[in-house]
């Protein structure tokens, strides 16, 4: 009990003015208001309600919410209320006087983090006003970044729906990041900012800000030497990608994976700076939107009827083979069968049936074009390779290429919704305008090579995904954020199946060190039963378990690894 009275008890000290500070000792179970009134008695000073005490390094007031915060040593401020300060501001925010309004708006972007004050200066209607003041694009410098950073922060506490915005707001907060005279980065960065929250929250609104803000557009501040503009710029990107149509989305797609803009990210972004959190995020987020739209064609099974898709399956045995396309005669019908079964098919009478299971559907069927079109040499040497052993050892090409796909898109996640927190994103990506498709070819590559050193058969064909798939993972944790396709390409030679056996003995070897250690634990809980009296076996206790709750995080993160 006395500890626990103990822990209630803060002592701080109290500034007001230019008066003495006053030394007090907190009770954290008494309201504020009765605490509000001993120190008001202190000072006499009439009206506790008109004053607060503020957190004198962060200026939150102090409320009954959050008064558990109370340290002993802190130091603490009396003023006024959170009502009378937003009378003050809004009243100072109407003046005439820009130096006035100025100071007010400083002020108010600072308070405007603090729950109590902004939801009194909601109450008083002090949003609309600051509303107005972006409206009317009459501010600009100093004053004009301070109204936008003011809104933000009165936004984010999610008292007021952004659909109360009218167009003419959003035009005028568009026209600061689509002038070239507005330079100050903490104006781009607030309108930047501003214009995502609309798209992410508001309804009806996005075509608005699609009519006034573009990709291309966001150039000028993805080259802005200040990180956070160049984040905001990327998150708009990001917020106007996820929230588009399908047919949109596409074209906002082509837009960013077109060379310029691609070398823009690649050159400013990734390779030009230090990529902090919040940034590794936006471009996680971005990755993962550009992987989403392998999804449709992911989930799209093969018609039979598609003539687009029978042709590209008779090139596909074309390329491989170098023979006639035309099967008007039964010999020629009976050659291209056997030449499907060479290229690894299922079903070598009718392959389209190989590509009508979803996932992976046509992606597979267009990362073989890919494969055949744009590195016909490599294709060839793997399909006449896996062609000519007749051993039982053949790679079947078709089948094989079908499950890479599948597996690519689950390391990749395709089809996933982005995770909040993400940030894992891979620079090589970003190379190439069909970069998933080139990931394929590499991997395909692979999967080859690995076949052959395991030597293995059809029997051994999940063992062997398996290791490509360690392989695949490994090099990409190896090769996430600088990296490009050649060194991607560089680190998978060096992870044969010999060094992924030996890789996995070592975590097997180090998994079984990491369990060995919980052997003395249970030997010292068999101590303790036996040897302590009751009344130290309960710290006993807690000492072991502290012990093996140590053991099995380092279990869990090895197992991670």
């Amino acid at each position: 009990m006395i500890a626990r009275q103990t822990m209630e008890l803060k002592k701080v000290g109290i500034l007001f003015e230019t008066q003495l500070p006053y030394l007090l000792e907190v009770n954290l179970t008494r309201p504020i208001k009765l605490l509000l009134e001993d120190i008001c008695a202190h000072y006499n000073l009439s009206n506790p309600a008109d004053y607060a005490l503020q957190f004198s390094t962060t200026q939150r007031f102090v409320t009954d919410q959050n008064r558990s915060e109370i340290q002993n040593g802190n130091v603490m401020k009396l003023t006024y209320s959170p009502a009378k300060t937003a009378k003050m501001v809004l009243d100072n925010l109407k003046s005439e006087k820009a130096t006035t309004q100025s100071t007010a708006l400083r002020t108010l972007s600072e308070l405007a983090l603090d729950d109590a004050f902004t939801q009194e200066f909601i109450n008083i209607t002090g949003l609309q006003e600051v509303i107005q003041m972006i409206q009317s694009g009459k501010y600009t410098g100093e004053i004009q970044a301070y109204v936008l950073k003011s809104f933000v922060e009165l936004m984010d506490h999610g008292l007021v729906s952004w659909d109360i915005l009218d167009p003419k707001f959003i035009t005028t907060v568009a026209n600061c990041i689509n002038a070239s005279t507005v330079t100050d980065a903490t104006t781009l960065q607030s309108a930047l900012e501003i214009l995502e929250s609309i798209v992410l929250h508001s309804s009806g609104k996005y075509s608005i800000i699609e009519k006034e803000v573009s990709a291309s557009s966001l150039i000028p501040h993805i080259k802005s030497s200040n990180a956070d503009v160049k984040k905001n710029a990327v998150a708009l990107i990001n917020a106007l990608f996820l929230k588009a149509d399908s047919d949109k989305r596409k074209k906002i797609a082509e837009n960013l994976q077109s060379k310029s803009m691609r070398s823009h990210i690649l050159d400013e972004i990734i390779r030009g700076q230090n990529v902090m959190p919040d940034m590794a995020h936006q471009l996680y987020v971005l990755q993962s939107l550009l992987f989403n739209l392998l999804d449709e064609k992911r989930n799209t099974p093969a018609d039979a009827n598609d003539q687009t898709v029978q042709s590209n399956i008779q090139e596909l045995r074309q390329i491989a083979f170098d023979t006639d396309p035309d099967s008007s005669s039964n010999s020629k019908r009976q050659s291209h069968v056997n030449e499907f079964k060479k290229l690894g098919f299922k079903n070598q009478l009718n392959p389209t049936e190989d590509f009508v299971p979803t996932p992976p559907g046509l992606l597979a069927l267009s990362c073989m074009m890919y494969f055949a079109k744009n590195h016909s040499e490599n294709y060839t040497k793997v399909v006449l390779e896996n062609s000519c052993r007749g051993d039982n050892h053949d790679l079947p090409f078709a089948v094989a290429s079908i499950e890479l796909t599948n597996m690519l898109c689950e390391i990749l996640k395709v089809g996933d919704t982005p995770d909040d927190d993400g940030q894992t994103y891979y620079g090589m990506f970003f190379t190439h305008d069909h970069s998933f498709e080139e990931f394929y070819c590499i991997c395909v590559q692979l999967l080859n090579k690995t076949w052959k050193e395991m030597k293995a058969t059809n029997a051994d064909f999940n063992k062997v995904f398996a290791v490509v798939r360690e392989q695949i993972a490994r090099a990409l944790a190896h090769n996430s954020s600088q990296g490009n396709f050649d060194s991607f390409r560089q680190r998978l030679s060096h992870l044969t199946y010999q060094d992924i056996v030996v890789l996995w003995q070592q975590d097997r070897r180090n998994r079984e060190e990491l369990e060995s250690q919980a052997k003395p634990i249970v030997y010292s809980i068999c101590f303790c039963l036996f040897c302590f009296s009751s009344s130290c076996l309960g710290d006993c206790i807690c000492i072991v378990k502290d012990e093996m709750v140590l053991i099995i995080v380092n279990t869990e993160a090895l197992c991670r690894l």
